[in-house]
């Protein structure tokens, strides 16, 4: 019977032990997923910003251009 008992205690143990590994490996999975998720985001924001930039700078290219072309005309 003692020794009964004693298994009982360490098999609760070892299932308290794993479910404390798993919740914590679960926290880091999120934290790295979050991690990940703002990494993304970031990467996001500079893409938008370098192509916005393009954007203004083939614009502003354009205008040069045909400031050029009206110049050139008068």
């Amino acid at each position: 019977m003692k020794g009964q008992k004693k298994r009982i205690k360490v098999t609760i143990l070892t299932i308290n032990r794993l479910a404390t590994f798993v919740s914590y490996n679960i926290v880091l999975y999120r934290r790295s997923c979050t991690l990940t998720y703002l990494r993304l985001k970031i990467f996001i924001g500079i893409h938008r910003d370098i192509i916005s930039l393009a954007n203004q700078i083939t614009v502003f290219m354009f205008l040069k251009l045909l400031h050029n072309l009206v110049n050139v005309a008068v």
